[in-house]
């Protein structure tokens, strides 16, 4: 089905609370499936691959000599923290992730942010493959199978300034069967019908903001 950035970075957002996810995250998460989506990459699947995952918690060591390592990294969790680190933490020079299950949703963060300021994010794979991310494409080397091989992320001023990244105005085609999953999700979030949930302010569903 055909759908819009509209659509896919609010239900996006819905499912990851469904999920047991904070709403600051499901935001963000939304956020980057459409940045994603405007590269030609597949935004739904990147991000609904790790909100399945819920809530857990961040597994993160320093060792002291300005790398950060997260452990089983959960991209939706965790994603935001290591994009943030990586530009606001001047201690930190690199983050290697240990078995992240969404790498590509990494991506999605790590272009938004790109995006507005102007940064260049560096993905070195263990299989030897790597991946730039600036404000407006992802850049591959190499054999990207396997995104679940470990990695190391690194970011740095991108010197040619702020780059605009494309959005595609008619919106972009979804799989029905992974749209179905996202919609069961963001269902989560709404509460039986009843007189108490009416006067409470309950909505009937119908639009996005039910």
């Amino acid at each position: 089905m055909r759908l819009t950035l509209y659509e896919i970075e609010t239900t996006l957002c819905k499912a990851s609370t469904g999920a047991g996810l904070p709403l600051g995250l499901g935001e963000d998460i939304g956020s980057a499936a459409i940045w994603l989506a405007g590269q030609n990459c597949d935004g739904v699947a990147a991000a609904l691959e790790s909100i399945q995952a819920g809530m857990s918690k961040v597994k993160m060591s320093d060792t002291g000599n300005g790398v950060m390592i997260f452990s089983d990294a959960c991209i939706a969790v965790s994603g935001p923290s290591i994009v943030d680190l990586l530009i606001g933490d001047q201690s930190c020079t690199e983050i290697h992730l240990c078995k992240p299950d969404s790498v590509m949703l990494l991506f999605g963060f790590a272009g938004v942010v790109a995006n507005r300021y102007g940064y260049l994010f560096q993905f070195d794979f263990s299989n030897g493959a790597n991946v730039q991310v600036s404000g407006d494409k992802v850049v591959e080397t190499g054999e990207m199978h396997d995104l679940c091989s470990d990695v190391v992320v690194k970011s740095c001023i991108d010197q040619k300034g702020l780059a605009v990244a494309p959005m595609p105005a008619a919106g972009v085609d979804v799989d029905d069967e992974l749209w179905c999953e996202v919609l069961a999700l963001a269902a989560k979030n709404c509460v039986p019908e009843s007189d108490a949930s009416r006067v409470a302010g309950a909505g009937a569903g119908l639009t996005d903001n039910d």
